[in-house]
């Protein structure tokens, strides 16, 4: 029966009346009917032939819209359920991206997900990339069915799609790493999620209704306000806000006097602060224009990776081809411009043509060639909303493609090759296909790829890559990605890591992680005090059996593998990671991780690929096994995705009686 036969057996409404004025309303009735049966359909039918205002928004059928969404939630628990919502959103999306953010901006409020000012931002920003996935998207699909996982967990994530990735040559039987040369080590720094926040204002309040703070958004927590007065913001970072100016500096300082010797800097993205709801082009590009000018100035050689949080809006990265009227032109056309003096004028134009990507070479001392290939990870992103066409595509913007010939190019020169990213395959914030589809690479160029390096997670972190991916060995384990710790404040002390580098095969032989402790008592009176952290094979190889401490040995997938397994019989060890990894600050609220978080964050480490990497997956909604019992499960792998879009969601979940009250 069509939506039409439907109201017209259902209800005694003059229906001709209501197409005049609601025709596009009616899929979304057919939704709502579909969930709630006759008294609701009459009811909003009813209320939407007596109005005479064309604003949707204003009428009691668009509260009714917004009920039926919010009350389809309370009653979801599987895909059908989740199809039922996306099918009621669908319909309002149909009706252009005004209503749809006028629904989206409502939510925000009525839930207090955040306060009025951030949830009006979602209007111009998130709305209409979310509003156009849902357009595009049939229902019930493949493609609903993966994004009613990332936004409410109510679907299992459906099995990664068979697809074999197109390789010019076959992987040649010779392929291994090869010995290390144990010649000088070379240095290599690598720094990420730096989050710069060119508003952060001393003397403002250090606490605030917004997802960051340290900044006059009005008087309330201006200089001088009272709120000021109880929490005033201190020069060089708080942790509840992005990074000032002041500690960006004093990093680039810390850089130079402990890693001074360094060939070049990587830098895995994220340079834009957490400000996701008031951003444009125009501030995108004053900012990264600003920091790699002053990167430029303090650090000689920078190659970097673009970041989810560098682009307006977050995490939008429409993928190549798309008829869409946003693209990415200006952002790729602005980061090409300020990385060409470091990547030169060939690999600045591949940033321009293949969407923030490129490839270039590094020369070591000894004459030896290191491939840097620059990747943009964010078309994996679950939240990058413009991936969510009717059918998804294998390989946005050509990934893949660009990545495998350049390792294919690597690899007939005889180089060795480092992939450098924001978003971690192994995190639950890449879809299950493109990480897997990421990993047949890997496994086809291990022999040339010497290490992989990511941030975006904030975190200081690693993930091992393996052949056998269910029965993982120290044997089987074949490539290591670095996931390095964050600059910005908000979720631990400044850090930044330097890597001891064999100069012939580039693989890490060690790390040393530099940290500022912003709890120190004298850290704002007379600035940070960058000082090592800790050293990875003095804390953790020293405590194999046999040590593994040469500083000349590569510090191998098998040997990180057996780090892993270090963890599992040795307690202490573990715990000692684990606090090294919040980077020496634990907010209020965490305590020792034992029983199954231990168990999921070993099992993270040793996952290269999202569909093994245990961690819970991002959700709304999940039943408990145990007694059906909903409950909410945040992503806690990474702050830095910022979907406010995937927030409202949730604080739907979390309070629908609050939004029942107040409709």
């Amino acid at each position: 029966m069509t939506a039409l036969e439907m109201i017209q057996a259902r209800s005694a409404i003059e229906v001709d009346i209501f197409l005049v004025h609601h025709i596009r309303q009616i899929e979304m009735l057919y939704s709502i009917f579909a969930i709630f049966g006759l008294a609701a359909g009459q009811t909003i039918v009813s209320q939407l032939h007596n109005q005479t205002n064309a604003n949707f928004n204003n009428t009691p059928a668009y509260h009714q819209a917004l009920a039926a969404a919010v009350n389809a939630t309370t009653h979801a628990s599987d895909c059908d359920s989740c199809f039922s919502i996306l099918g009621v959103l669908k319909s309002v999306a149909e009706l252009g991206e005004a209503p749809f953010a006028e629904l989206s901006v409502a939510f925000c409020k009525v839930t207090n997900e955040a306060d009025p000012n951030v949830c009006d931002g979602l209007q111009t920003l998130e709305a209409p990339s979310v509003s156009w996935a849902l357009q595009q998207m049939d229902i019930p699909s493949r493609a609903a069915q993966v994004f009613c996982e990332a936004l409410y967990g109510l679907c299992p994530q459906p099995p990664v799609l068979n697809y074999t990735v197109p390789f010019p040559k076959p992987k040649p039987e010779n392929a291994t790493r090869p010995e290390v040369s144990r010649l000088e080590p070379m240095r290599v720094v690598h720094i990420s999620d730096m989050h710069v926040d060119h508003s952060y204002t001393i003397g403002s309040s250090y606490n605030c209704s917004k997802s960051i703070c340290c900044r006059p958004y009005n008087a309330t927590f201006a200089a001088g306000s009272e709120l000021a007065s109880l929490y005033p913001t201190a020069p060089y970072g708080e942790y509840y806000c992005d990074t000032p100016v002041d500690l960006e500096e004093s990093q680039y300082a810390g850089i130079n006097e402990f890693a001074g010797d360094r060939a070049f800097v990587i830098s895995t993205g994220d340079m834009v602060e957490g400000f996701t709801w008031g951003t444009s082009d125009n501030e995108i590009v004053a900012d990264v224009s600003d920091i790699y000018h002053r990167m430029r100035q303090s650090l000689g050689v920078v190659y970097p990776a673009m970041g989810n949080h560098d682009a307006n809006p977050v995490n939008s990265f429409p993928p190549t081809g798309l008829e869409t009227p946003y693209n990415n032109t200006y952002d790729y056309n602005t980061h090409a411009q300020l990385w060409e003096h470091w990547i030169g004028a060939e690999a600045a134009e591949q940033v321009r043509s293949h969407s923030g990507m490129y490839s270039t070479t590094y020369t070591s001392y000894t004459g030896a060639c290191l491939r840097i290939i620059s990747i943009n990870t964010m078309f994996w992103e679950g939240v990058n909303w413009w991936i969510y066409s009717t059918v998804m595509p294998r390989d946005p913007s050509g990934v893949l493609a660009f990545l495998v010939s350049q390792l294919q190019l690597a690899e007939d020169n005889n180089e060795r090759a480092w992939i450098i990213g924001h978003i971690p395959p192994g995190r639950s914030d890449a879809l299950y296909d493109y990480s897997s589809y990421l990993d047949q690479v890997v496994q086809r160029y291990d022999g040339t790829i010497a290490a992989m390096f990511w941030g975006h997670t904030h975190r200081d972190q690693f993930e091992i890559s393996h052949s056998h991916l269910t029965d993982q060995t120290a044997a089987n384990a074949n490539m290591v990605g670095y996931i390095a710790p964050s600059l910005t404040p908000t979720s631990g002390n400044p850090n930044f890591r330097a890597y001891s580098v064999d100069p012939v095969t580039f693989g890490i032989l060690d790390y040393t992680v530099y940290s500022a402790n912003l709890s120190a008592a004298d850290y704002h009176s007379t600035g940070p005090k960058w000082a090592e952290y800790y050293t990875f094979k003095t804390a953790y190889g020293s405590l194999l059996d046999p040590p593994y401490i040469d500083p000349l040995d590569e510090m191998t997938p098998a040997f990180m593998h057996n780090v892993t397994t270090l963890f599992q019989i040795n307690d202490t060890a573990f715990q000692e990671y684990y606090d090294r990894k919040q980077r020496g600050w634990t907010p209020v609220g965490y305590g020792p991780c034992t029983g199954d978080c231990k168990t999921d964050e070993i099992c993270q480490l040793r996952s290269s690929q999202s569909q093994y990497a245990c961690m819970t997956p991002s959700a709304a909604i999940k039943k408990r096994e145990a007694n059906g019992e909903r409950v909410l499960h945040a992503r806690v792998e990474s702050e830095c995705s910022s979907s406010r879009m995937v927030g409202v969601l949730h604080a739907m979940a979390r309070d629908l009686e609050t939004v029942k009250a107040v409709l």
